[in-house]
């Protein structure tokens, strides 16, 4: 198994777990809200998380929404988290360190991020 096929087991995984421990209505579309610092490439997992979620069953303008950004630096990931925060998306994806210190800062600025009340769980997830 490549890496890149690795990397998007695990987060499927990841999503998978965060997305059943809510009730899930019918149709209801999930929100995902992804990050990168990079502005000449995307990250190299993100075709393995879109295939890993594929297999579970989320499409893209099906049952999926994906908010992606590219972004030139951690200061720009900062600006960028809090900007997907206040879109409360259902998960937050960064896929490094400087945007997953920019996840994190975000949640703690922003309770958009932080579990639902009385539920177990968090809405950030790294690769």
């Amino acid at each position: 198994m490549d890496r890149r096929t690795c990397l998007g087991l695990i987060a499927s995984c990841l999503l998978a777990t965060s997305l059943i421990a809510e009730a899930q209505p019918a149709g209801k579309v999930w929100r995902l809200g992804l990050f990168h610092v990079g502005l000449d490439h995307v990250p190299p997992s993100l075709d393995g998380l879109r295939d890993g979620l594929k297999a579970l069953g989320y499409e893209e303008g099906k049952n999926l929404q994906l908010d992606f950004r590219n972004v030139a630096d951690e200061a720009a990931a900062r600006a960028a988290a809090a900007d997907l925060a206040r879109a409360r998306p259902d998960l937050l994806v960064a896929f490094e360190n400087q945007t997953l210190r920019a996840a994190e800062a975000a949640r703690s600025d922003d309770s958009a991020l932080a579990p639902p009340a009385g539920r177990p769980g968090d809405r950030v997830s790294g690769i």
